[in-house]
């Protein structure tokens, strides 16, 4: 990246600033300022229309529903909105009202005019309810009362008396009934469910076509916000004569500005290098397989400037830990044959996440296949794949690969370190970690060679201790150059503490990818045993129970699979690679201001 800074007279402002935003390589430097309030309204816009559209996007339209009318996307998304708060308020009715039909219901249809009448000739008419144990036959000879309605734990019973006799039942709740028949209640809810019927086709109807016009608009806000963003981190400078705007410029793109600054009387200045207190953006550059895994590692953190890019190392790492954590070849399979079969019906920005189900799902069944597990049946246990069993891992095997695969990722983020360093501070400040290096691969080496021949003693032999030697210089003596001796050997003390209780904390923690598989098999094993053992001996049924058990075991196994399979590489990346790597992050975004398009 190269920084940009140009002093541009008001009067040439707006031009200058529609170049730029015309050429879109600058990203501006932002200062310590609040958007204004017409920016977070446009932004909390933007957002609706964001989803707005996607809602549009995800229905298909009736024959019958006629193309949205609408031209202008503010009056698409008032128009909707405006739907919106009478279907909400419509439903809250429909509540309200059916709370009043339950309170009716068990009195049946009576008209409310016969009440008035009542009450004009002195009668009370008042309604009670008890539970059956509660109610007391001898009120039936105390009070003109009437049974209503009956139910298994209720009666429901009214009185008609005159209005200066007292009643009193404490053994009955006595009723407050709307001021309403079964009928109006009944009348109101269709109304209102008319009401929503209808917004809802106006809504329909928006959406028929009007996914186009919401984009247009959404575009202009965000060119509005763009233009008003880069206002907000412009300065003011020499009493509001000379307007300062800075920004970063990636390296390929700066032939691009010169050509347009050569074109344009305006003032500006480069910076030659980047200062160590100046944080410029991030922008990453990866092949097509590593990008698919930026999304990841984004979840994290981005790199800082000058950092590395983890991403193309812990992407191979990533797609086997998923297939291990996986493990079931037949789930495998199923996720590519899914994927393959939704990858070309998704817009473009979903695409390549599809991709990267599909290789995933190809790692499962990778190693679906060394274990010998399709659907949760082991394929060694059918007479006809027995003599493949001698190809394939058993339990103790993939216990051992799982630490293995550990030990390759944790020193291979050391030499990532190594190389991270080297390229920010210089060669010299890497020595500590080839000293750990060559520490943890020398003894994994000899301790091999020990197992194939322990009358060498190649652990404890000169070549090894010389090597020991040479680590423990850089470890102890030579771990920070900028330090005396004495204080690089109590910090190499300390760093070795850290080191080995870590690095042994680090290699057990990948136990979890065996345990994720070994799990994985069996639940499947288990709902397999459950569907052909639960099912019953009759003729059609029984094979449909067979197939419910199946289809909702392996469907809640590969849901679980998938989530367990995501998550803890992740945790195994952002842990003990990235700690090991020693990666820090913190970077942002390179987010360059341009005019964005439909």
């Amino acid at each position: 990246m190269n920084k940009y800074a140009f002093l541009i007279h008001p009067a040439d402002y707006d031009r200058f600033m529609g170049d730029l935003k015309q050429l879109g390589v600058l990203h501006i430097i932002e200062h310590d300022r609040e958007p204004t309030a017409a920016m977070q309204e446009a932004m909390r816009k933007t957002k609706e229309i964001v989803r707005l559209t996607k809602a549009f996007e995800s229905k298909k339209p009736e024959e019958e529903t006629p193309a949205n009318v609408f031209t202008d996307g503010e009056a698409i998304l008032q128009a909707f909105q405006n739907a919106s708060q009478v279907i909400e308020m419509e439903k809250q009715r429909i509540v309200q009202l059916q709370k009043e039909l339950a309170l009716l219901a068990p009195w049946g249809s009576f008209e409310r005019d016969n009440l008035t009448r009542l009450h004009d000739m002195g009668l009370k008419t008042c309604f009670y309810s008890a539970s059956t144990h509660r109610f007391r036959e001898e009120w039936l000879d105390q009070y003109p009362l009437e049974i209503i309605n009956e139910t298994d734990d209720k009666r429901f019973f009214v009185i008609v008396a005159p209005a200066h006799l007292s009643i009193e039942l404490p053994e009955a709740d006595e009723l407050r009934l709307p001021d309403k028949s079964i009928d109006d209640v009944n009348s109101q809810i269709a109304q209102a469910q008319a009401t929503i019927d209808g917004k809802m086709a106006e809504q329909a109807q928006l959406a028929n076509g009007g996914a186009a016009v919401l984009r247009q608009y959404a575009a202009g806000l965000q060119n509005e916000f763009a233009t008003n963003h880069a206002q907000l981190h412009t300065l003011d400078e020499a009493e509001g004569n000379i307007r300062l705007i800075e920004g970063w410029v990636p390296t390929d793109a700066d032939t691009r500005l010169q050509n347009l600054l050569d074109k344009s009387d305006i003032l500006w200045l480069r910076g030659e290098k980047v200062t160590p207190d100046e944080k410029p953006p991030i922008l990453l550059r990866n092949n097509w397989f590593s990008k698919l895994f930026e999304p990841i590692g984004k979840l994290y953190s981005l790199p800082g400037y000058g950092e590395m890019d983890l991403t193309p190392f812990f992407a191979p790492f990533f797609m086997m830990f998923f297939g291990f954590c996986f493990g079931d070849a037949g789930y495998g399979l199923l996720l590519v044959l899914a994927g393959l079969i939704v990858r070309p019906r998704l817009a473009a920005e979903y695409k390549p996440m599809a991709t990267l189900m599909i290789f995933l799902s190809l790692a499962a069944v990778l190693f679906g296949s060394i274990t010998g597990t399709f659907f949760g049946a082991k394929l060694t246990d059918f007479d006809a794949l027995k003599n493949l069993k001698q190809y394939m891992l058993d339990d103790q095997q993939m216990f051992n690969l799982a630490l293995g695969l550990g030990v390759v990722q944790i020193v291979f983020g050391m030499m990532v370190k190594v190389f991270n360093i080297s390229r920010q501070n210089g060669f010299k400040y890497s020595f500590s970690t080839i000293g750990w290096i060559l520490v943890i691969v020398s003894s994994i080496a000899m301790y091999a060679l020990d197992m194939a021949d322990a009358e060498k003693g190649w652990m404890l032999g000169r070549l090894h201790m010389i090597v020991l030697g040479v680590a423990g210089l850089g470890i102890f003596v030579f771990n920070d150059p900028r330090r005396n001796i004495l204080i690089n050997v109590g910090a190499g003390l300390w760093d070795s503490y850290n080191m080995v209780t870590g690095i042994a904390g680090d290699v057990l923690s990948y136990i979890r990818l065996f345990a994720l598989g070994l799990s994985s098999g069996i639940l499947g094993m288990v709902f397999n045993q459950l569907a052909f053992n639960l099912s019953p001996d009759v003729p059609v049924l029984g094979q449909i129970i067979t197939a419910l058990i199946l289809i909702f075991g392996h469907s809640l196994n590969i849901f679980m699979a998938v989530l367990g399979s995501f998550v803890h590489p992740m945790r195994l990346t952002f842990v003990e690679f990235y700690k090991n790597a020693g990666f820090n992050g913190g970077g942002k975004a390179y987010s360059p201001f341009k005019k964005i398009s439909q």
